[in-house]
Formats: structure tokens, C-alpha cells, sequence
């Protein structure tokens, strides 16, 4: 609100009303007994106006913040879609699968690293595989129809060094580009 307008009696109480009046979507502005002239009527109109004016602006900034989070959980759910499919190629590669009561693990390949070096390092030290993987965006719409694609490699090969197949050195947006990251690494990695 313009500081010209501050010297007009019960400010606080327009806007108040202003805002309950907007709150409850009634339309028309308040008419508190004490408008008795035009330059009050005026007031009124423009301080319920700035109010809306407000309140519009808040929804816009709400919206922008809900665009920003709701792009940032699609680009997180391809990225899990991407590490559930690396699990079931890795299952995949493994046919006689692990032993005991505990989880396999799957883990982004580094460019020069062979798969055998990099499993030793964690707490699943035994290479099974590494696989390479990538998949299209949209729904099938025919049974011939090509939705991705698989390598699966030995463990000591240390295969495919292309720098763009790295998934820790991408940007968070090339899981959106199949074209820019035509495939990504992984190496299968058990107790």
C-alpha cells in the first residue's frame, strides 16, 4: 500500500475485513459505517484491491515453488527407475544369485575403474557383473517395439569407458536425454 493512504482512519481495520471478505469469496468490498466520503470510499476499494493484489501474488510465488519441487521428484523418480532397472539387470546377470540373509547391491561405475576394484570397496566386496542399460521414454505401443537396451560384461573387463555413461559425473537433467546419454553403468556387487 502507498504510504499516501496511511493517514485514513481505521486502516487496519479495512484491511482486516478486506481479508476476511476475500477469505470467505465474498466479492463486493466492506461498507463499514464510517464511509461518509469518496476519498474513504477510494480507500477502501484500492486497500481491498492491494489486498487480492497480495494474495495473488503469494498464489503465483506457491505455484512456482510447487513447479520447482514437482520437477525436481519427476527427475528423481527416472533417476530411481533407472537404478531399479540396473538392479534387475544385475539379478539378471547373476543366475546363481547370492548367498545368506543379506541384500546384493548395485553402484554406479567409474570410467577406468573396473567393477571387480570398485565392489572390493564397499561392503559387498564380491563382483558379479556390470551391466550397461538405457530405455526410451513413452509407453510401447507395439510388441516388436524396442524399449531399451542392455550390455552385461565381465567383472575385470573394465568395458565402455565413454565418460557420458558415468551417472555420478552426469547432470541431474541427462536422465531426460536419451540422446545425450545414450547408455549408463553399473557394476553388481555381493557379499
Amino acid at each position: 500500500m502507498g504510504s499516501s493512504f496511511v493517514r485514513f482512519p481505521y486502516t487496519s481495520r479495512i484491511i482486516k475485513e478486506c481479508r476476511i471478505r476475500q477469505d470467505s469469496r465474498l466479492l463486493s468490498p466492506p461498507r463499514p459505517s464510517f464511509l461518509h466520503s469518496n476519498k474513504m470510499k477510494l480507500f477502501v476499494l484500492f486497500t481491498c484491491f492491494s489486498v487480492a493484489l497480495t494474495s495473488l501474488e503469494d498464489l503465483a510465488a506457491s505455484f512456482e515453488e510447487f513447479k520447482s519441487a514437482q520437477a525436481k521428484k519427476d527427475l528423481d523418480n527416472q533417476w530411481q527407475a533407472l537404478h531399479m532397472a540396473a538392479a534387475a539387470a544385475c539379478r539378471g546377470s547373476t543366475p546363481e544369485g547370492g548367498k545368506g540373509s543379506w541384500s546384493n547391491s548395485v553402484i554406479p561405475k567409474k570410467n577406468g575403474d573396473k567393477c571387480s576394484e570398485q565392489c572390493r570397496t564397499t561392503d559387498r566386496p564380491n563382483c558379479k557383473a556390470e551391466v550397461s542399460l538405457t530405455g526410451y521414454p513413452g509407453k510401447a505401443t507395439a510388441y516388436d517395439q524396442k524399449v531399451g537396451y542392455f550390455y552385461n560384461y565381465e567383472c575385470d573387463g573394465g568395458w565402455n569407458s565413454d565418460p557420458r555413461q558415468n551417472e555420478v559425473l552426469a547432470e541431474e537433467g541427462d536422465i531426460l536425454e536419451s540422446v545425450k546419454t545414450p547408455y549408463y553403468r553399473f557394476c553388481c556387487c555381493a557379499k
